[in-house]
């Protein structure tokens, strides 16, 4: 199995894409210590990954991380992978938008990326397959309405993830995905907010990829653990589009 005796701290691991990463991981073998802000949800995902620390924790706190770090260290002995899952999207227009659904955003997006792979990087250091994979998105690269702000927050994810890259290597490597559209949580609840229906929704979203559907977030996690794996150990610095194509026209 891939991920055999590994380690990996997983933020935004409650639910969507990092509850998908768990998930995968310890059913290669690995370890898995979950963090979130949500204790029940990180419990339920914490109940199908055997042996997993489930650690609340708010990534925008610098300390707070540098405490769950310390207690995977402890409780494992070793961290060898890390991946950065926690978001925060607040829908608005950029040119309405309260500073502080900015700063919200950024903290969580951009910052608490930033405080798990500092916290981290020691025990990364001495793992033989240290690699970090952060999370981007398409909107950094493509305009969508009442998403400027996140994608402003997320355009700080490709650009950290090569100079952390070449601060790192050669013994950590770090890579990001950018994921397309992708059924989550937090997708339902935006379109909830938004008075949508979640079936016009995702409609509306697939007929503008190519393969005319959303993803599933077990889909990306299998990126994310490719890129964890020691199957992309020659791979670091990239930002990896997993999209359906949706950049590509």
């Amino acid at each position: 199995m891939r991920f055999e005796d590994h380690v990996l701290v997983c933020t935004g691991a409650g639910s969507g894409i990092g509850a998908a990463v768990a998930r995968q991981y310890a059913s290669e073998g690995g370890r898995v210590v979950l963090l979130g802000r949500r204790p029940a949800s990180l419990e339920r995902v914490a109940a199908d990954c055997p042996g997993a620390l489930a650690v609340p924790t708010d990534v925008s706190d610098a300390a707070a991380v540098r405490r769950a770090v310390d207690e995977t260290v402890r409780q494992f002995g070793r961290i060898d992978s890390v991946y950065n899952g926690a978001a925060v999207l607040i829908p608005t227009e950029a040119i309405t938008a309260d500073p502080q659904e900015f700063v919200d955003q950024f903290m969580i997006n951009a910052v608490g990326t930033l405080n798990v792979c500092q916290a981290a990087a020691p025990a990364l250091r001495d793992s033989p397959n240290g690699s970090i994979v952060n999370t981007s998105s398409v909107v950094v690269d493509i305009a969508r309405a009442n998403r400027g702000l996140y994608a402003a927050s997320k355009g700080t994810i490709p650009p950290l993830t090569r100079h952390l890259a070449l601060e790192l290597g050669p013994t950590v490597r770090v890579n990001a995905l950018s994921p397309g559209h992708t059924l989550t949580e937090m997708t339902e609840d935006l379109y909830a907010q938004q008075g949508e229906s979640l079936e016009e929704g995702l409609s509306s979203l697939s007929s503008n990829v190519m393969l005319g559907r959303v993803a599933m977030p077990p889909e990306m996690a299998s990126v994310v653990c490719f890129l964890l794996s020691t199957e992309a150990r020659y791979m670091t610095g990239q930002t990896l589009t997993v999209d359906a194509g949706m950049t590509a026209v």
